[in-house]
């Protein structure tokens, strides 16, 4: 009779994961066939396409910006990239490691490649917090539908990366009993080395240590985490009672593994800091001169603490994309006597989940909220995905063995729950939303990317980086310039090599500027963006007319000027 039931209960769980991960699989399927590669680079995206055209076109052997309008702007005046400024080649912001290893995926194939790679990455993070921290399929179908997870592993490939390394970290690192068992089974005798006998080994903890340091390489909040991981491993053994050095308890065996940890972080995040000072003449690398301002005073950064957390600037933060987390925060506070029967991994997961959004956006860049975003606490989406399924239990009132107090408080439980539900669908209806712009972007955008499209020129000028990156993977396979950080004197001399060399067929856009403020900020922008506009407008009218009057004695020069609002 027990042997029918493990068959029945073995088969019910595997059609369970055969559905769980078809429905994950398909999801990810459907969104791929409906990616339109016209439209799916643009702004961050695009910017690290090109760094990695750029690595493959120089055959590895450089990061230099392949630049296709060089000629005509031998100073980088008008370059349509993000770039560092200070240095006499052009190079980007973005970590290079992650621009070399796309430049891999597009030899092999085609741009979409790209995020056929993050697709794996994301399916690769699931796999391991399903197997190896033994996430619940509700932690799984959260992660997917009701987080920006596959938003930004889809959208931004290096987080994709670095998130999957620090998965695997976690799960080396912390390796031993499940979070269920950590809640519910743990003995009342102490924290001796019976109760968990299933630790890393020391060389699995080396390893760990050495993937938080490679993900560094690609994102560098990731180097805050591992220190926080590391960190609270043995705080958790100490904070569940564990204060006496001994042979085989679990303040030796945490501490130790995170001493093994700390090396092998150190071995790969040295080289980084080696690496960086070397090539751009700064310890923390290109992204940290292209912020410019490093972290600040707090007084001067809490409009940035709040749009990491919360959101601003049309953003949303961690907490403004999923504010469930803030109600499992807060049962969380007020329910601590399940600390009592935690284990120092799921304690150490905790901690992180709880501090871990606080830490990181005290110390975020100064353009976190525009540059960095919810992004930049990713990898702690995985400590809280891993506490969803508890917790959910916790509403519901199932870990408590008094039926007189689970009765008592039906009235709150079912008000939390109603709360929890409302949230958990705004969640999903952003995470759709999100994932559709990335496929499929707003009219507005399709319509002005069709003008601009058809127009057949040698050479384009915008006014703005906003527009011209309508031109997606082609801005990095023809000639483009613009105006957005040129002064008149530059543009001036700009039309002057322009008449000067044999530049074919020049389109030239003014597109209206992109807004961005408060509502004053933007008023002040628009009066003074429409004064320059039209200083811009009307030194190209008179310099362009030496053109026009060239191209009626040679006919390979020609005009093209548009003003297309759409």
């Amino acid at each position: 009779m027990r042997s029918n039931q493990t068959v029945n209960t073995t088969g019910i769980n595997i059609r369970k994961e055969i559905l769980l991960w078809s429905a994950v699989v398909l999801g990810a399927l459907v969104f791929f066939a409906s990616l339109r590669l016209e439209h799916a680079f643009f702004g961050d995206s695009l910017d690290k396409y090109v760094q990695a055209y750029s690595i493959k076109a120089n055959a590895f052997q450089s990061e230099e910006l392949h630049y296709p309008a060089g000629s005509l702007d031998p100073n980088h005046d008008f370059v349509p990239y993000m770039t560092v400024t200070g240095f006499d080649r052009l190079i980007s912001p973005f970590p290079v490691a992650y621009g070399y290893i796309s430049a891999l995926v597009l030899t092999v194939g085609s741009p979409s490649w790209i995020y056929a790679f993050s697709l794996l990455l994301a399916l690769a993070s699931l796999l391991l917090l399903r197997y190896k921290l033994n996430l619940g399929a509700g932690g799984i179908l959260f992660l997917v539908f009701a987080s920006p997870f596959l938003y930004q592993y889809l959208g931004f490939g290096d987080v994709a990366l670095a998130s999957t390394l620090s998965v695997l970290a976690l799960s080396l690192l912390l390796k031993g009993p499940s979070l269920k068992k950590g809640l519910a089974e743990r003995s009342n005798d102490g924290l001796s080395g019976s109760d968990y006998p299933d630790y890393a080994s020391k060389a699995a903890s080396l390893f760990a240590g050495a993937l938080f340091g490679i993900a560094v390489w690609f994102r560098m909040e990731t180097a805050i985490i591992a220190s926080l991981a590391i960190l609270y491993f043995p705080i958790s053994a100490l904070l569940l009672g564990e204060t006496r050095w001994k042979a085989d308890n679990a303040l030796r065996r945490t501490t130790i593994r995170s001493a093994y940890a700390l090396v092998g972080f150190g071995l790969m995040l040295i080289p980084f800091f080696l690496f960086n000072e070397n090539q751009y003449g700064h310890w923390l690398g290109s992204r940290f001169l292209y912020n410019q301002g490093g972290i600040q005073s707090f007084a001067a950064k809490w409009d940035i603490f709040v749009g990491v957390l919360l959101g601003g600037s049309m953003r949303l933060g961690f907490f403004g994309y999923m504010p469930l987390m803030l109600l499992f925060l807060a049962f969380a506070a007020l329910r601590r006597n399940w600390i009592q029967r935690a284990n120092p991994q799921a304690l150490t997961l905790f901690l992180l989940f709880a501090t871990g959004p606080f830490i990181l956006a005290l110390l975020a860049p100064n353009d976190s909220n525009i540059d960095w975003g919810s992004r930049y606490l990713n990898q702690l989406l995985f400590p809280f995905a891993f506490f969803v399924s508890p917790f959910l239990g916790m509403f519901s009132g199932k870990d408590s063995a008094d039926s007189q107090e689970r009765q008592s408080k039906s009235a709150l439980r079912i008000t939390v729950r109603v709360v929890a539900i409302i949230l958990l669908v705004y969640s999903v209806l952003v995470t759709i939303l999100f994932t559709a712009l990335i496929s499929q972007p707003p009219r507005k955008i399709k319509v002005m990317q069709k003008e601009i499209l058809t127009v057949k020129a040698d050479y384009r000028i915008f006014v703005s980086k906003f527009h011209a990156g309508q031109l997606s993977t082609r801005l990095v396979e023809t000639p483009v310039l613009v105006l957005e950080d040129a002064s008149l004197e530059q543009i001036d001399g700009l039309i002057q090599k322009m008449k000067e060399s044999d530049v074919g067929t020049v389109a030239l856009y003014t597109l209206d500027y992109e807004l961005k403020g408060s509502p004053e900020e933007v008023q002040s922008q628009v009066l003074r963006d429409k004064d320059r506009s039209e200083k811009i407008q009307s030194l190209f009218d008179s310099r362009l007319e030496l053109l026009e009057r060239k191209a009626l004695k040679d006919s390979s020069v020609r005009i093209y000027r548009t003003d297309n609002r759409p």
